[in-house]
């Protein structure tokens, strides 16, 4: 008997094997079919055992991000329960930091600064409105009490004369505080966006010189002779020039006002990529422990306190100056004080 290679194959549950073979010349098959219940047992068994594992590792998974989503989470809900509990009548309080500087390490503490930024805004709103209201208070006080005392009986035309020229002394006084106080105010317009212009440093200057002599008739203003380019173009830059007109008539004024023979001088030169303006006077100078506050708005120096004036102008100078991407500096001089202020002209 001779036989030869077999074929098999599934049929349901049997598994099927034929078998060719010759026997005395002939050719036969033999077909023999069985059902493998063991193997059949233990694959079922397999596929239960990984359905199981499968679905116990899903849960496992998910329980696992859950408690790791809630620890992470956790900080982050503290912050947010120590946030609602900041109001604007009292921000002095801070987010707890935590001990490993990680990611929310590292947001509590721009939060803590955030909020330390915005409570000295907060001070500086009421300061500034408190000093407003002073400032307004004094003068309008002064009016009204002249007004009552003068009413109080009749008098002759001479007082009344004298009287009206003090009122006007005081309106000037209320009306320049307000022009101050709406320039500042219109800073903030101009940070918003409003566009630059082309500027020529020079005229800029020369126009606030004469601005401060025609209301100031007994201030003297000398102009030092310019070392600048011939051509126009390198006296330009992009500004507001109405605002650096503004900044340097405070400025000039200022220098006048506090030297004793109401003199001043103005020096403009060229340094590499800037332009630097000097004003100097020959008055009493700055007091060293007054330069850290010479530029909040209302400060008066003592040394100063007798000189009629409000502390808004050199705030606003500040401001100007640093809008325009400049500096100011104040330098001692013997006598006086040189405002050293320096602008960059940059290109648009």
């Amino acid at each position: 008997m001779e036989t030869e290679g077999g074929a098999t194959r599934k049929q349901g549950d049997f598994d099927i094997i034929g078998l060719p073979f010759h026997d005395r010349g002939k050719h036969y098959t033999l077909v023999a079919g069985a059902v493998n219940e063991d193997g059949e047992e233990r694959l079922r068994s397999l596929r239960v055992t990984l359905v199981a594992l499968g679905a116990g590792m899903v849960l496992i998974i998910a329980l696992a991000g859950w408690i790791y989503a809630g620890r992470a989470l956790r900080p982050i809900q503290k912050m947010i329960r120590d946030l609602q509990q900041i109001s604007p009548s009292e921000l002095t309080s801070r987010l707890e930091t935590p001990r490993h500087l990680d990611e929310i390490g590292r947001l509590t503490t721009i939060i803590n600064d955030l909020l330390t930024r915005i409570e000295r805004a907060f001070e500086t709103e009421k300061q500034f409105v408190s000093n407003v209201s002073h400032e307004l208070k004094n003068p309008l006080t002064k009016i009204t009490s002249q007004l009552e005392v003068t009413l109080l009986r009749p008098r002759p035309p001479e007082e009344y004369q004298k009287l009206l020229e003090s009122l006007l002394e005081d309106t000037r006084d209320l009306n320049q505080l307000a022009n101050s106080l709406l320039e500042l105010a219109r800073l903030s317009a101009v940070r918003n966006g409003q566009p630059m212009e082309t500027v020529r440093l020079d005229e800029v200057l020369w126009d606030a010189r004469d601005h401060v002599l025609k209301i100031n008739e007994h201030f003297h203003v000398t102009v030092a002779p310019l070392q600048l380019p011939d051509e126009a173009i390198h006296l330009e830059l992009p500004g507001h020039g109405h605002l650096l007109r503004l900044a340097l008539q405070n400025i000039i004024e200022n220098a006048c006002k506090f030297s004793p023979d109401h003199t001043a001088r103005i020096e403009l030169n060229r340094e590499p990529g800037a332009f630097v303006i000097l004003v100097s006077d020959r008055g009493p100078g700055i007091p060293p422990e007054d330069l850290a506050n010479i530029l909040n708005p209302f400060f008066r120096s003592n040394a100063t306190s007798q000189t009629k004036g409000h502390g808004i102008g050199l705030s606003l100078v500040s401001r100007i100056v640093a809008l325009h991407g400049g500096t100011i500096r104040f330098e001692p001089r013997q006598p006086g004080t040189c405002v050293r202020i320096s602008i960059p002209q940059r290109a648009f």
